[in-house]
């Protein structure tokens, strides 16, 4: 799947899949992998503010349902493009991934806000943050590598 193939092998494996559905030599190619960050941060940040109003009106844990839900439809759809050679498929993937996570970094800390216990709520919402720079310097640092 290209989604595990992306997260072990990075840049090589989007080489490879945008040279295998688009035909693109690899000097061509920086602006699919921008359209595919691109597409991401669409979903993300169109979907976060929605996400964040419905966290007023809705219970949290319905919403990151929602979310997770949405993100694994995503990593499929993602999967499947590769075996179709659709370049096209992979950017929806990577909206909805978006969307996805949109809902859960918009409700999980009132999510821990509000069950945790008051003594190491910040502590909870600190390990839940530091988790993202973790996540993404991680993969940072596999690029590099």
């Amino acid at each position: 799947m290209v989604a595990c193939k992306i997260q072990s092998q990075g840049l090589i494996s989007f080489r490879h899949f945008i040279t295998s559905s688009l035909g693109v030599v690899v000097t061509d190619q920086s602006v699919y992998f921008g359209l595919l960050s691109s597409a991401f941060i669409v979903g993300h940040s169109v979907l976060s503010i929605v996400f964040g109003y419905l966290a007023l009106t809705h219970r949290p844990f319905r919403l990151i349902a929602v979310g997770t839900s949405i993100w694994i439809v995503a990593i499929v759809i993602c999967g499947i493009s590769e075996h179709v050679k659709s370049y096209a498929l992979l950017i929806v993937g990577r909206v909805l991934s978006g969307v996805g996570e949109a809902s859960f970094q918009c409700v999980a800390p009132p999510f821990i806000d509000r069950h945790a216990p008051p003594a190491r709520r910040s502590f909870y919402v600190g390990i839940y943050l530091a988790s993202v720079i973790v996540g993404v310097s991680s993969k940072l640092d596999r690029i590099r590598n």
